[in-house]
């Protein structure tokens, strides 16, 4: 084989190995917000929608925000604010949809809580990743939960960073 045509079979192998790619990006991009509600899930909103409504708002909030592996990190004082109710009634709500088997409460740290769904009811990534799904979390937090977090967050950015979109404290 001549230097050309080892050169031609190389450049259509990156080729083919760069449209690859593309289309798993694509693939990936796809169904980036995408949130899967399975027949368990479904049944789980219709009974707490009889049940206990407020709960089940907070089980759609949960999944709404919910990363790709089932979890939400986020202190009660967020999730009271997000949902219009005190700490004490989303712990109550946190409660019940524990003993019903809908949620599981980790403490992650003063304050905060990892939230994680049933991935039978309800997921947030491909089907496929159930089995392997490390814990990341997209963490929600309020500018009340945390005083003085424009000034904390400011201090440990390089200062050519664009400002942060809080308000002032």
């Amino acid at each position: 084989m001549g230097q050309m045509e080892a050169f031609n079979e190389t450049t259509v192998r990156q080729r083919r190995e760069n449209e690859r790619a593309e289309h798993a990006e694509e693939a990936r991009r796809e169904n980036r917000d995408f949130t899967q509600i399975y027949p368990k899930g479904w049944h789980r909103i219709r009974v707490l929608m009889d049940q206990n409504p407020a709960a089940a708002r907070l089980w759609c909030f949960l999944a709404e925000h919910m990363d790709g592996s089932g979890v939400l990190v986020a202190s009660r004082e967020t999730l009271g604010e997000a949902l219009g109710v005190s700490t004490k009634t989303i712990t109550r709500h946190t409660s019940a949809l524990e003993e019903m088997g809908a949620l599981v409460v980790l403490r992650v740290g003063v304050g905060a809580n990892a939230y994680a769904l049933n991935p039978e009811e309800v997921w947030k990534a491909w089907d496929a990743n159930k089995t392997y799904a490390a814990f990341h979390t997209r963490t929600l937090v309020s500018k009340t939960a945390n005083k003085g977090v424009r000034k904390r967050l400011t201090y440990i950015l390089k200062p050519n960073q664009p400002p942060l979109p809080f308000d002032e404290e």
